[in-house]
């Protein structure tokens, strides 16, 4: 089977079971993002969007036209257009299904509205199941901006929690539901510093939040090169 590093051979021209992008040949994904792979269990063949070994879970824009404020069972199998610079949610299950059972790195990507490039990286994400209600687990982040996951502040951190939407509260937050407030399914303590489903910001601790036009965030499987 082709790696992610590798070269194409005429062997990749038949499709192969295929569980991430990091599986699927570079060449093959720059000649079309749109793939599709399977991850066991008796599941259907999922289409994601591929780039350079990883696989999108969402991409959000002000231009996109796609509504981020869904309810559970929305963010639950996915939603929106699933194909270049489409707007979507890949799917808590399906992303639940990618990470079970490797160590997987997040990236996310970020464009404000001067059109200043941001990034953020965790090592070791996943989220739990349905029953654990999708709860959110990063480790070691690097990024050009404050790590927004893990703030100091412990009411807004988004590491360790459950996933709320607007009718599925499962947030720190006894006066409301911030899927309400912030407008988008997410992993809300008392509130959030980085709602990307939602207003789309990420806070800088005492300076003022950056307001973001475009998101993306993609996973793949942690590699030994993986040290920062």
């Amino acid at each position: 089977m082709c790696q992610f590093t590798a070269s194409c051979s005429s062997e990749d021209t038949v499709a192969l079971i295929t569980a991430n992008c990091s599986e699927i040949c570079f060449i093959k994904q720059r000649l079309n993002p749109v793939q599709t792979i399977y991850l066991g269990d008796d599941l259907d063949p999922i289409t994601v969007i591929c780039q350079e070994g990883w696989t999108l879970i969402q991409h959000k824009t002000d231009e996109g036209g796609v509504d981020f404020d869904r309810n559970w069972d929305e963010y639950k199998t996915g939603f929106g257009n699933v194909k270049e610079d489409g707007d979507f949610w890949l799917g808590n299950d399906i992303i639940h299904q990618l990470t079970k059972h490797q160590d997987y790195k997040i990236h996310i990507d970020m464009i404000s509205h001067d059109f200043t490039w941001y990034f953020a990286e965790y090592k070791n994400f996943s989220i739990g199941t349905e029953e654990d209600n999708y709860k959110l687990r990063v480790g070691k982040f690097h990024g050009s901006l404050p790590d927004a996951l893990n703030i100091n502040n412990m009411q807004y951190v988004s590491n360790g929690q459950a996933f709320t939407t607007k009718d599925h509260d499962n947030d720190g937050w006894a006066g409301g539901n911030n899927a309400n407030a912030y407008g988008g399914g997410w992993w809300y303590n008392y509130g959030t510093n980085a709602p990307l489903n939602g207003w789309s910001m990420w806070y800088q601790g005492k300076k003022d939040p950056i307001y973001l036009k475009r998101v993306t965030m993609k996973i793949r499987p942690m590699t030994q090169d993986d040290q920062f």
